[in-house]
């Protein structure tokens, strides 16, 4: 499966993303982009700590707009 990435979001927002996908069945993963930051070496001193960046299954992305265009 391939996955694209969709968006970065913080966390209360994804909570409710998390929701609508699940109920969906549509595949994603999530990896914290200040973490992966910090991984890589080269956090940006003003980056949001409760950032994430969601990735979905790329076979699914029109199906995830059209649901996410709805307000949340």
């Amino acid at each position: 499966m391939d996955y694209i990435q969709f968006g970065e979001f913080n966390y209360f927002e994804l909570l409710k993303i998390e929701i609508i996908l699940k109920k969906n069945n549509i595949a994603f993963f999530i990896k914290k982009s200040y973490d992966s930051s910090v991984i890589a070496g080269w956090p940006q001193p003003t980056s949001e700590f409760n950032s994430s960046i969601l990735f979905i299954d790329k076979n699914k992305l029109i199906l995830v707009r059209k649901l996410l265009k709805k307000p949340l």
